[in-house]
Parts: structure tokens; C-alpha cells; sequence
């Protein structure tokens, strides 16, 4: 599909007025956040802020943060516990983490005033405690870009009106990925602030990457390939979209998966009903890839089958920019993100019979991929890319330190 190269914007702040930036990482950082703190990190280091990067651990992410020239500053303060399970469970953690943070806060704050920082970045909902104690201590603003829903578990909606009590006390400015996510947090005492994630466009060019040819996945030429970029876990619905395609009983279909783990319980699922149904050939299990720009020239239809609502879909975007139509549940930030009939489609219903009734859909509109692709890649560049996040970030950022100024 034809695309003019990408060229990235460049935004300059004065040198009197760019602010440097804390950047809290946990050290090992993989998947989406990892994704996101590289992206906007660097986007906002060639705008002209500095940033520096605090990591609680040494770890890959932390190492590769060093090659690209940031400035690291481990910490060694080990990983804070992350929230899951039950109430009880989460209880408990909050508690682990009440422990840890009067241990690591100070730290942190005495690293922020010593590299200077304006403000502290931070992405974990787990780091929200100790980070926002930590930028309340060093005197600077710090920004939560908050990369999942606030959940609704809770009794009264307490974690929300504790989100918002903390934030207003400390400085905190919550960043919404996504309207949808913003509505999780709800109306409260701090203002929340939309600002979606992004991709650079001069990686995810295709125009410019060095591509993997469908013979090297063992795809035919003339198969029309769906893919999902996805971890392999239930409710990301690799296995209701598997059933789906294969209902359809059209031997050209093929599904492409990208993301592991390869040998976890779904992996082999998929496998088996694959096998099970004579499809073996037409399903391929590639597992996690750090290059998937590379994956989009063997591709026709990029799928985000979430079954419950993204909060993003960073890979929707990141379709979208290499000029593929995409299908996506109408719940969460894709339905924000893919106009639908235009860059895409939108699924209302995430069961098989959903998926089969969208999958058709989507076949009937073959003639038009390639201008719903041009299309989907011309929304990318505009509303997501780099650049443009940096932007939206920095003028966010220079405005709360100018009110506090």
C-alpha cells in the first residue's frame, strides 16, 4: 500500500524554559509500558526537555535506556509489589507498599533534587503511593500517565476517591491514555488530563522497514492473512477469533499471532483446535517480537479481539501507521481510535458469533483495504504519532509548572 515517508516533527521548547523530566522506570519494564516509556520519553528528549531516568532496579530496560544516551540512575530500592487478585490480596499489597514507600520515597525525592528535575513521570498504577510521596517531598509536580482502567471493584468507589484525594494533595495530574480510561477515574477533586499514546513514524514507516516476507512464515502468497499483536491470554481473544475464522470454512484465511508465551496453556489450545479441524497450516505462532513493524507487509487485516475494553491498543495504532485496516471491539480507546466503515471496523459484540459476523463484514469490503489503509496511516500520523504526543505532553507539563510557578 503506498505511503509517503514520514518525516518527524521536531518541537523545540526555549532553553531557558525546557524542563527536565524525571522518568520513574521499574528497570525491567516489558509490553506495553515499556513501550510507552520509550516512546514519549524520547519524543520529549528530542522536543528539547531533558530526561532523566530513576529505575528501582537494573534490569534490560534500564541498559537499553544507557545505549540510547539517557542519563540512568538505578536506585536499588527493588521492585514495588504490583495490585491483582482479590480485595484481600490487593489489601494486603497496599500495605507491602505503605512498607516500601517509606522506605523508597525519601530516596526518590532526593534523587529528583539532585538531578535537578522539574517534575517526576511515573506509569504503574503499584508506583502511585511511593511516586507521588516522592514528588510531594523534592517540591515538583508529578504526571501519572496511567496506562489501564481504574477498576470498579472496590466498595463506595474508594481506590477512585483516593486516586483523586492523593492527586489533588500531591500534585499529582493524572494522564488518561484514553477518554475511556479518564471516565474509569471519574469526576474528583484533580483534573485529568486525555493524552493518547503514540508511535514514531520513523520506525513505523512502510516505506522504510526491512519487512519479513510471508515466506518466511510460511504463508502463501495469495492467502489473506489476519494477525493479532497481542500477549497470549485469555481475554485477549486470540481463541474466540480463531473459532470465528475457522467457521467461516474459507481455506485462503490465515491467522498470524504475535506475542507469547508460546508454551502457556493457550498456545497449545490454539494449536490443538488448529490441528483438531485440518487448519495446523493456516495458524502461526510467531511469540513475542521486538521488531512487529517488520510483520505488516505479510499482513491484510490487523485485529484487536480484547474481549473486555482496551484501555488503548497500542497496536491498533501501531497497524494503523503501517497503513492496515483494522477490526476492533467498540468498547475502550480503539473505538476512539478507528473510525469505523473508514480505518476500520468496529465489533460490537466480542463472542464467536460477533468475530464471524465481523470477519464477514470485513471480507465484503476487500476492494476498499488498500484506501482504508492509506486512510487509517493519514489519522496515525495526525492524532498519534510521536511528535504530536510530545507536544500535547509538554504543553501539559509547561502548564502546571507555570501555575505553580
Amino acid at each position: 500500500m503506498p505511503s509517503q515517508p514520514a518525516e518527524r516533527a521536531q518541537l523545540t521548547i526555549a532553553p531557558t524554559t525546557a524542563p527536565t523530566i524525571a522518568w520513574l522506570l521499574r528497570g525491567d519494564d516489558a509490553y506495553g509500558p515499556r513501550r510507552m516509556a520509550a516512546t514519549l520519553s524520547e519524543a520529549v528528549r528530542d522536543a528539547g526537555a531533558r530526561v532523566v531516568c530513576l529505575a528501582f532496579e537494573e534490569g534490560d530496560f534500564a541498559e537499553e535506556r544507557r545505549r540510547l544516551g539517557f542519563e540512568v540512575r538505578v536506585l536499588g530500592l527493588g521492585r514495588p509489589t504490583s495490585y491483582s487478585g482479590s480485595l484481600l490480596r490487593k489489601a494486603s499489597r497496599f500495605l507491602a507498599l505503605a512498607r516500601h514507600r517509606r522506605r523508597a520515597a525519601p530516596a526518590i525525592a532526593a534523587a529528583i533534587r539532585e538531578v535537578g528535575a522539574d517534575a517526576l513521570h511515573f506509569i504503574y498504577a503499584s508506583y502511585f503511593e511511593i511516586a507521588s510521596s516522592a514528588a510531594s517531598l523534592a517540591g515538583v509536580p508529578a504526571f501519572w500517565e496511567m496506562p489501564n482502567n481504574v477498576g470498579g471493584g472496590y466498595p463506595f468507589g474508594i481506590n477512585r476517591r483516593l486516586y483523586h484525594h492523593r492527586s489533588a494533595r500531591r500534585g499529582v495530574t493524572p494522564l488518561a491514555i484514553s477518554r475511556s480510561v479518564a471516565a474509569t477515574l471519574g469526576p474528583g477533586r484533580a483534573p485529568v488530563e486525555v493524552c493518547p499514546l503514540s508511535v514514531d513514524p520513523r520506525l513505523f514507516d512502510p516505506a522504510r522497514v526491512v519487512p519479513i516476507e510471508r515466506r518466511e512464515l510460511g504463508i502463501p502468497d495469495d492467502a489473506v492473512v489476519l494477525a493479532v499483536c497481542a500477549r497470549l491470554v485469555e481475554d485477549k481473544g486470540q481463541g474466540v477469533l480463531l473459532e470465528a475464522m475457522l467457521r467461516l470454512g474459507d481455506p485462503s484465511l490465515h491467522l498470524l499471532l504475535l506475542g507469547g508465551p508460546l508454551e502457556g496453556p493457550l498456545a497449545a489450545r490454539l494449536r490443538e483446535t488448529a490441528r483438531g479441524r485440518g487448519a495446523d497450516g493456516r495458524v502461526h505462532l510467531v511469540g513475542p517480537v521486538p521488531d512487529p513493524e517488520r510483520y505488516y507487509h505479510a499482513i491484510d487485516v490487523a485485529v484487536n479481539s480484547r474481549l473486555v475494553p482496551e484501555p488503548f491498543g497500542l497496536s491498533v495504532v501501531e497497524a494503523m501507521m503501517m497503513a492496515r485496516p483494522v477490526l476492533v471491539h467498540a468498547l475502550g480507546g480503539p473505538a476512539e481510535t478507528v473510525l469505523d466503515g473508514s480505518t476500520g471496523w468496529h465489533l460490537q459484540d466480542p463472542s464467536v458469533e460477533g468475530f464471524e459476523r465481523a470477519l464477514r463484514r470485513v471480507l465484503a469490503d476487500r476492494p476498499r483495504w488498500r484506501s482504508m489503509g492509506d486512510a487509517a496511516r493519514s489519522r496515525a500520523l495526525a492524532e498519534y504519532s510521536s511528535p504530536a504526543h510530545a507536544r500535547r505532553y509538554l504543553t501539559i507539563v509547561e502548564r502546571t509548572l507555570a501555575a505553580r510557578r
